[in-house]
């Protein structure tokens, strides 16, 4: 199964404050964002996880929904992220919910 993305579909947003994030994604539309974030651990080790958010707002299209949640497992493949996490409300996305979703899934 092949799967190419255009490029003019691609946007890459680089030093982006996560606080921001939201401000950047169409909350209309289910995506796939791809995130390695600065992760300071309570022992003061540092980390830089490789993660992958689904964002699928609950306004989306039913079709739009299908399409992407069809196509999360091939996407996580070949962006070889191991966690992924799932959005439902932009609202949401910020620093302290990552890191929150990060704990639950013990990073």
């Amino acid at each position: 199964m092949g799967f190419e993305i255009p490029p003019s579909y691609l946007e890459n947003i680089f030093n982006l404050d996560l606080n921001g994030l939201s401000d950047e994604i169409c909350s209309c539309e289910p995506r796939y964002i791809l995130v390695s974030y600065e992760y300071r651990r309570d022992d003061g080790r540092v980390s830089y996880p490789y993660c992958l958010i689904f964002s699928s707002p609950r306004n989306s299209p039913n079709d739009l929904k299908m399409l992407y949640a069809g196509t999360l497992h091939h996407f996580t493949d070949i962006s070889q992220v191991t966690k992924v996490y799932e959005l439902h409300d932009l609202e949401d996305l910020n620093e302290e919910w990552l890191i929150e979703e990060m704990k639950k899934k013990g990073i």
